[in-house]
């Protein structure tokens, strides 16, 4: 039909047809795509049907594979969201008499601690169908990211404490519920300090462990205005100071990176220039720059040298931000401030995108890069 598969990810396309484009996506016999003119939907539509049974496609999607989409023609922005999904998260664990909170773990809680006990067969099988369904929501609430990491630790054996932060976290579902994440069109919000519409933004952080344990990685890809990428990861070795947990969580960036920008680079048509990632300690910045190794980065040299080697090749470079800013902290913790939660998780889900403005992105722009 003249359609070509992507190389990036086989179950996306893109079609051209008489100076039009369309791009798509397939799952099953589900399809999604985006045309630039009815005239190549209408020409699309017409070649499939000469193979297979068709129906849909004269109207704009609501929902794909679970996922539902919101439009909103004056503020030029499409909400993604699993609203009837939640809903039903909330029916099935007897959760909507819970009062909505503003954050899914208490601000200043400490890490949750294994139960001493042992937990019913009920309970287990409960606790682990929970944190199956609150994984598979984290895909349009990234919000919820650690405290769904930080839960998956203990389904073998969960006790009180845990049942209790779960039913937490339904009632910060229950006070949020639809909210998904919001993608922009409009020239106000994609040019903001700079233009940056189908720009992809970077960013990762990590916390730090003082009592030997391993750190968590926290990691956002975002394209105009949310994020297209969100991940929680515990690190496999213990970290002997903050910044070698930074630099691992920038080596986690630096490995998803490639990735995402062949398949952004097949859709845009050309290659993608520097990404720029955010990150939120100087020493880690420092030091995946100088291309100089020392005893200090030697129990993490693979780390480094990778992230070293991403920044040379022209993948990617790096702009420090104070860590009230990083909006990737999500994922490593529940940050500590109700507010400062509140704001990263805005930037983050795309309902209150920022762009910030830091010295060494003011000097490219003014050298006009």
């Amino acid at each position: 039909m003249g359609v070509r598969f992507l190389v990036a990810d086989r179950n996306a396309f893109k079609f051209e047809w008489e100076g039009e484009v369309l791009f798509g996506c397939c799952h099953v016999d589900d399809l999604l795509f985006a045309p630039s003119s009815t005239r190549i939907k209408d020409e699309f539509i017409r070649r499939v049907k000469t193979h297979f049974n068709v129906t849909g496609g004269d109207k704009r999607v609501d929902i794909f594979c679970g996922m539902q989409f919101e439009y909103d023609p004056e503020e030029r922005s499409i909400t993604m969201h699993q609203k009837d999904f939640e809903k039903r998260m909330l029916t099935k664990y007897d959760a909507y008499g819970l009062k909505p909170v503003d954050t899914p773990k208490k601000c200043g809680q400490g890490p949750l601690e294994p139960f001493t006990g042992t937990a019913s067969e009920e309970s287990r099988l409960d606790y682990m169908m929970f944190v199956g369904d609150l994984h598979w929501i984290v895909k349009t609430n990234p919000r919820l990211s650690f405290i769904a990491l930080e839960l998956s630790h203990f389904v073998s054996n969960p006790g009180p404490e845990h049942l209790a932060a779960a039913r937490r976290v339904l009632a910060n579902i229950r006070g949020n519920i639809g909210r998904g994440l919001k993608f922009h069109g409009s020239t106000k919000v994609l040019t903001e300090c700079y233009d940056h519409r189908h720009t992809l933004l970077g960013a990762s952080d990590s916390d730090f462990s003082h009592k030997g344990q391993k750190s968590t990685s926290g990691v956002s890809i975002l394209l105009n205005g949310a994020a297209i990428y969100h991940v929680s990861r515990r690190q496999s070795t213990v970290s002997a100071n903050s910044t070698e947990a930074e630099v691992k969580a920038a080596a986690l960036l630096a490995e998803l990176l490639p990735y995402v920008v062949l398949l952004w680079s097949e859709l845009a048509g050309t290659s993608s220039p520097p990404i720029r990632c955010l990150i939120d300690n100087k020493a880690a910045k420092k030091q995946i720059e100088s291309g100089v190794d020392s005893s200090a980065s030697a129990p993490y040299l693979k780390s480094k040298r990778y992230c070293e080697s991403k920044v040379f090749s022209g993948l990617m470079w790096f702009d420090y931000i104070p860590g009230v800013q990083n909006f990737a902290d999500v994922g490593t913790k529940q940050v500590r401030d109700t507010t400062e939660f509140l704001k990263k998780d805005g930037i983050l889900s795309g309902h209150a995108p920022y762009m910030f403005e830091t010295e060494e992105l003011s000097l490219l722009l003014s050298e006009g890069k």
